[in-house]
């Protein structure tokens, strides 16, 4: 009885050990807990990301590049980047400078073609004026030069005076139609010729100076009177070769 007693006592002693010890597992992970929880909810943890390249996974991409560097756009090279189009500035000089070139070899009609272009590129009211005169100094073409004289007074750099010379060009159209007619109809007829050259000196300022000088040689060729003022103090530019420079305006000679 006494043996029975003892064993008895032991295994209460056991199972009261282990109750202890699980006792003080529990109050320790009781008070880590939070502790873990806090961790895993402020540092999680996320594998970094993988990109696969055919069925073989490939390294992962570094996120610093995937946050900061800008994607570039794609270049485009060409030929049109090597050899860009001539601006419009570049288009105006290369065409005035063709009008002066046709000038100095006498091909006035293909002048006043590029003066046309000048004009329609630049907009611009002295490239108008100029192709104004460019019709009275060649054909006396008052109503060609008339229309120019518009578009130049619309442009935002028009003068005063370019309102002026429409308004002279206007007076004068029906004057210089009947002088003109008169030397057609009566070539050599010498007050026809000085009727012509009355009108053109009455609208100088339009261009008409070359038609003065040949009318005036024209009427010396018929009088032959070195006393006729009129018809014998004349001077012909075009008998001289033209050296000037480059103009923004060329005087073109008269068309017969």
């Amino acid at each position: 009885m006494p043996e029975q007693k003892k064993e008895g006592s032991s295994d209460s002693s056991s199972k009261a050990v282990t109750i202890a010890v699980i006792a003080a597992i529990a109050t320790v992970l009781a008070a880590s807990l939070p502790v873990l929880i806090t961790h895993l909810f402020d540092h999680p943890s996320v594998p970094p990301e993988k990109t696969t390249v055919g069925n073989r996974p490939s390294s992962p991409l570094p996120q610093a590049v995937e946050r900061t560097s800008p994607i570039s756009p794609p270049s485009h090279s060409s030929t049109k980047d090597v050899n860009p189009p001539p601006s419009n500035t570049q288009q105006i000089k290369t065409h005035r400078h063709l009008a002066n070139e046709y000038k100095r070899s006498g091909n006035t009609k293909q002048a006043i073609a590029e003066l046309e272009k000048v004009a329609s590129l630049s907009g611009d009211a002295n490239a108008y004026v100029c192709l104004a005169q460019a019709y009275v100094s060649t054909t006396l073409d008052l109503n060609r030069a008339i229309v120019e004289y518009k578009k130049a007074i619309k442009a935002p750099n028009s003068t005063p005076e370019m309102r002026n010379l429409l308004e002279l060009a206007n007076e004068n159209k029906d004057n210089v139609q009947q002088a003109l007619q008169k030397v057609t109809v009566s070539p050599n007829d010498p007050e026809a010729h000085r009727q012509l050259i009355r009108v053109a000196e009455s609208i100088k300022p339009l261009g008409t100076d070359d038609w003065i000088d040949s009318e005036n040689e024209k009427l010396f060729e018929l009088t032959h009177d070195e006393h006729d003022t009129t018809a014998y103090k004349f001077f012909r530019r075009k008998d001289y070769p033209d050296k000037t420079p480059d103009s923004d305006c060329p005087t073109l000679s008269r068309l017969n």
